[in-house]
């Protein structure tokens, strides 16, 4: 469980010899190569969508802490101090009013796209997809990416970048992207894989009269990454260079998480644009990333669970670009009459796409005694039902991942198998036993992530969910943060996205058979929550605004 701390100190000394000093000299948008009257384009963008063909409720942090370096910065907002501005996409900002709302799924958010490109006009857009979009449903766990592949299509997505696809189906990738009608980008994978795989770094589109270079960045996290993170950047150098050559306008598609989207944003000088993924975030703005020539690039964060689309208006202004974006949420009461009555065709599609699975997907397995979320920095009460069914009323302790994989549901509502398999992104999960000295350093670890500097370390998760005992952490830029943790020996029990699926029975598995053994009643046991220390006043936290 304890990872090494070796790859940031690499990063640390590699970026102290000013290895990734940015080029350019000081200038707020780049030069455009071509002269000629105005040209203008719009970018619609998702992310994450985590194949959420079906409506619900919208998933919304209770808590979100960033770097202290970025304290007060977005998108590491939560609650009023997030949906400030912004009413009509409060119940996506704020979890105090996340139930006010539901999102359309694929049907909704597939119509608002068609219903944005005829607004745009013919040959007037460039439709991107990005992040874990191809896994995350039940759907997509059972046809093994299949229905990725449909969701694309139906969503009119033109360019995406290879994402966790390539792990949890390894020997069907290279088919799944033969088969798509999308284009598949891998910047940032060796060259062999890349040529296996059958996808390039980046491609040249036209547009509006503009040439437009989509680089797709690929997550240096993946399982199957070998790669040093300075290798990584490295590979990454050439890509861009060819799309400053080739094109008016360079977008990066970026599935790097939150953290890496704006570190690279601050250091690739050839970027005019970063579209952000896997950090499963939304911020309805873009944000205003720095490089060290005083250049200024926009960071789209679009969020998950098919929440909406963004659009990007990108308007030459002279020699240089000009951004204009607006997000615009999956609400079906948001629709046009000709989109509502697109997206009930699509519900039709959608459903016989599903149909001869929804019967066992869909199969209730138990009610939700209470709101059930996860999206926190410390825990929410998914978590408090994964604690409990994997301590099984024995003494072994629990360590739970902080993942952000969420599905929202009611008091009341079924608890279903396509929820359990969501809670890990359609990945096997296999809950093992493994030593319990190491939880402490697991803890340092992914505090040093969520907390620290560079950005790049941020991976991507929130804090593992540690509730068996009483402990403090320090939202401090450096040194120990993790206090008051009591020793503790033996094994305990957890699961992993990173373990053999053969290690032991998926996780849905796991909580399947422990829900079919609750009586009528049941109830979630409450559990110890970490302090946190020095957050007074932070704009994402608001511990007793959760999900109600």
């Amino acid at each position: 469980m304890a990872e090494s701390m070796a790859s940031r100190r690499e990063v640390i000394s590699w970026m102290g010899v000013g290895a990734l000093a940015p080029l350019l000299g000081a200038c707020s948008a780049l030069p455009m190569p071509r002269g000629g009257g105005e040209r203008a384009v719009d970018l619609l963008y998702v992310a994450d969508t985590l194949d959420a063909r079906q409506p619900g409720l919208a998933v919304v942090p209770a808590t979100r802490l960033g770097p202290v370096s970025h304290l007060g910065r977005a998108p590491w907002m939560s609650g009023p101090n997030a949906s400030a501005g912004q009413p009509e996409l409060a119940p996506l900002l704020d979890a105090g009013l996340a139930g006010q709302a539901r999102t359309g799924g694929y049907a909704v958010l597939a119509a608002l796209l068609e219903q944005l490109r005829l607004e745009a006009g013919r040959e007037q857009y460039l439709t991107l997809e990005n992040g874990q979009c191809w896994n995350g449903s039940g759907l997509a766990y059972l046809t093994q990416g299949e229905s990725g592949v449909q969701g694309s299509q139906l969503l009119g997505s033109e360019v995406r970048v290879s994402s966790d696809e390539r792990v949890l189906w390894p020997q069907r990738s290279t088919g799944l992207y033969r088969q798509s009608c999308s284009i598949t980008l891998g910047a940032g994978l060796a060259d062999g894989q890349a040529k296996a795989l059958g996808v390039e770094g980046l491609k040249v589109f036209q547009r509006g009269g503009v040439r437009i270079a989509v680089v797709g960045v690929t997550d240096p996290y993946a399982q199957d990454q070998k790669a040093s993170l300075k290798q990584w950047y490295q590979s990454l150098q050439p890509s861009f260079e060819q799309a400053r050559r080739e094109a008016d306008l360079v977008v990066a598609l970026a599935d790097v998480g939150t953290g890496p989207g704006l570190w690279l944003a601050e250091r690739v000088p050839e970027v005019d644009v970063l579209l952000c993924a896997r950090g499963q975030d939304l911020w309805p703005a873009p944000v205003q990333a720095t490089q060290a020539s005083g250049r200024r690039v926009p960071v789209l964060f679009a969020g998950c669970r098919a929440s909406g689309a963004f659009r990007l208006r990108c308007r030459q202004a002279g020699d240089q670009w000009q951004f204009e974006a607006r997000f615009f949420p999956a609400f079906e009461h948001s629709l046009g009459p000709q989109a509502m009555a697109r997206a009930s065709q699509l519900r039709g599609e959608l459903q016989r796409q599903r149909s001869g699975h929804a019967a066992w997907l869909d199969q209730p397995l138990a009610h939700a005694p209470e709101a059930l979320w996860r999206r926190d920095t410390r825990g929410g009460s998914w978590d408090r039902l994964l604690h409990q069914a994997l301590a099984d009323d024995s003494s072994m302790p629990v360590l739970l991942p902080g993942l952000r994989y969420d599905y929202p549901l009611q008091a009341g509502q079924p608890i279903t198998r396509e929820h359990l398999i969501s809670l890990t992104g359609g990945y096997a999960a296999p809950v093992v036993e493994a030593p319990a000295r190491q939880v402490e350093q697991v803890l340092e670890n992914a505090a040093e992530q969520l907390f620290g500097d560079p950005l790049l370390l941020d991976n991507s998760q929130d804090l593992p969910r540690w509730q068996s005992q009483d402990w403090q952490v320090s939202y401090s830029p450096n040194g120990k943060r993790i206090i008051g943790l009591q020793p503790v020996e033996g094994l305990c029990r957890t699961f992993g996205l990173h373990f053999d699926a053969q290690a032991g029975a998926p996780l849905w598995q796991t909580l399947e058979a422990w829900l079919s053994r609750q009586t009528p009643g049941w109830a979630l046991a409450p559990l110890q929550l970490p302090a946190v220390r020095y957050v007074q006043g932070h704009p994402g936290w608001h511990p007793h605004q959760v999900a109600a």
